[in-house]
């Protein structure tokens, strides 16, 4: 049976605020929107993610409209994170994309940190200290572009 939002249920579990909810005979992972459900409370289906539905209690408010959105199955969302894990963890050069990402995205928040570091440095250790900070805050950056480039090529 294929779940949509606006089913309702029952929760199998007290939501605090994960748990387990039953709709339509079936028992799926939940998350309360907001607050915290007592086992046996209506709920009602208003999304999904990869960890499984994300429900609200469903007395006393009109629930949402059944939209037709169909909500994937759980094999469908195991597989989903399944594949997002493998990328990360097994993909070469997918971690660096996100550390590559994080510098140069944020590259005027490096350029800051550079010019802090080396006038902190200098203040403290004259300019063979600046020149040390300015060398490695420099050499970090350029050699995540390289080794992106590099990947990048291939």
């Amino acid at each position: 049976m294929s779940l949509c939002i606006g089913d309702r249920g029952r929760a199998d579990t007290a939501l605090r605020p994960t748990g387990y909810v039953r709709v339509g005979g079936e028992r799926h992972a939940a998350r309360c929107q907001d607050g915290w459900l007592d086992a046996g409370a209506e709920i009602v289906v208003v999304a999904s993610n990869a960890f499984g539905l994300v429900v609200r209690a469903g007395t006393g408010e009109a629930a949402p409209p059944r939209t037709g959105d169909v909500i994937p199955s759980q094999a469908e969302r195991a597989a989903v994170r399944d594949e997002a894990e493998h990328k990360v963890c097994h993909e070469p050069g997918a971690a660096m994309d996100g550390l590559f990402a994080l510098v140069f995205e944020q590259a005027h928040y490096w350029l800051l940190v550079l010019l802090l570091a080396v006038v902190v440095s200098w203040w403290f250790g004259g300019w063979a200290g600046a020149s040390i900070a300015f060398v490695i805050l420099i050499a970090v950056p350029v050699l995540l572009w390289l080794a992106h480039l590099v990947r990048w090529n291939d």
